[in-house]
């Protein structure tokens, strides 16, 4: 038994150390494959592949390899990096020609909770005032605040919602329009009901609701409350106001916004130019014009917006419709200058920057092929 026993525990052995001596050589032969077949003394290193230079490695290199080079004008732009054959012919945005902030100075800034991101306006201000540049590093964007840069209602000349909230039905107008609503109620929980009747059914309750007021009111009062597939009447009571109100630049503002909500676009620019013509000073005209021809003619919409700012004082000198203007002019280092002057910005606005500093703007200059 104990020789038996001792017989086994060599052949174990043996098979343990024929196991052990070839997992060494399958070890072996993947390291030579993984580094080569040639032989070391014949290997040459491969030669590295020239990258493209971009903006952050060429500041870099110049911060490393020589003296920083004196302040120059923030006018002056240094050419944009050349595009990938891929990629679409969008302008990447020029850096200013400013002095180079050293690589360790970046890292510091970055580092440091007090600079990334700014906490107020004014630290915003400083940064930029000590390290221009630091505006083209991304992740570096204007402070969120309480307010937003762009309310709806800024600029307006006239309160819609105000108008609406106003309107009062008599107690028969009540009666009637109780009526088509259970009529349609009752229509419905029979399967009775269809869309041709419906929408009869509903255009008679809004014309009920409207029947005391003059058709600008109506028009005003159907464009709060009416819904944006069942502009028909909205339309029709617009209309209306125009005809009877022709020195009105009310009346035009009013008919421009059902048009907007119909999908007519042309017709609602053709509304805004009639506004304008009756009221020259209207910021609210200026304003929606500009904001109508920013993506087909930026430079029409550029000076609308630009003369808006100076009459109205209500309109941010730096708002997002000015910024969009000059990215569709393939203007980007305007664009993020606007941006970066905005004393607050919404999550939208914060991909926007981040693009431009990375030199992959979001909005393309109009006539660019885009991929």
């Amino acid at each position: 038994m104990l020789r038996y026993f001792l017989q086994t525990i060599q052949t174990r052995l043996r098979l343990a150390r024929g196991h052990a001596t070839f997992c060494f050589g399958l070890i072996l032969v993947s390291v030579w494959l993984s580094v080569g077949c040639e032989p070391p003394a014949e290997r040459t290193p491969p030669t590295p592949t020239p990258a493209a230079e971009t903006p952050a490695t060429a500041k870099q290199e110049t911060t490393r390899d020589a003296p920083a080079p004196p302040h120059e004008p923030e006018g002056d732009a240094v050419p944009a990096p050349p595009q990938a054959s891929h990629s679409p012919p969008v302008r990447v945005p020029p850096r200013p020609t400013l002095t180079p902030i050293p690589a360790a100075r970046l890292d510091e800034l970055f580092r440091n909770p007090e600079i990334r991101p700014a906490a107020t306006w004014e630290d915003r201000k400083r940064q930029v005032a000590e390290n221009p540049e630091v505006v083209w590093q991304p992740g570096f964007i204007v402070p969120p605040g309480a307010e937003h840069h762009h309310p709806p209602s800024l600029g307006e000349l006239w309160d819609y919602t105000t108008v609406a909230d106003a309107v009062t039905f008599s107690e028969s107008q009540n009666k009637r329009m109780y009526a088509i609503r259970d009529e349609i109620s009752r229509k419905q929980t029979a399967g009775t009901l269809s869309e041709a009747e419906y929408k009869r059914l509903d255009r008679r309750r809004d014309e009920i609701s409207v029947e005391r007021l003059d058709s600008l009111t109506a028009a005003k009062y159907l464009l709060r409350h009416q819904p944006f597939t069942q502009m028909e009447i909205t339309l029709a009571y617009a209309e209306k106001a125009v005809r009877k109100h022709r020195k009105s630049p009310e009346a035009r503002h009013v008919l421009s916004l059902v048009y907007e909500r119909l999908g007519r676009k042309e017709e609602a620019i053709a509304a805004l130019r009639q506004m304008l013509a009756l009221a020259p000073t209207s910021s609210i005209a200026l304003r929606e014009l500009a904001w109508h021809l920013r993506q087909t003619r930026p430079q029409e919409a550029l000076g609308y917006i630009q003369k808006a700012i100076q009459l109205d004082a209500r309109i941010p000198k730096y708002n997002v419709l000015l910024a969009e203007c000059y990215a569709y002019l393939g203007q980007y280092d305007k664009a993020l200058e606007v941006y970066q002057n905005m004393t607050s910005v919404d999550v939208w606005t914060e991909m926007h920057i981040t693009a431009i500093q990375e030199g992959t703007p979001m909005i393309h200059q109009v006539g660019t092929t885009q991929e």
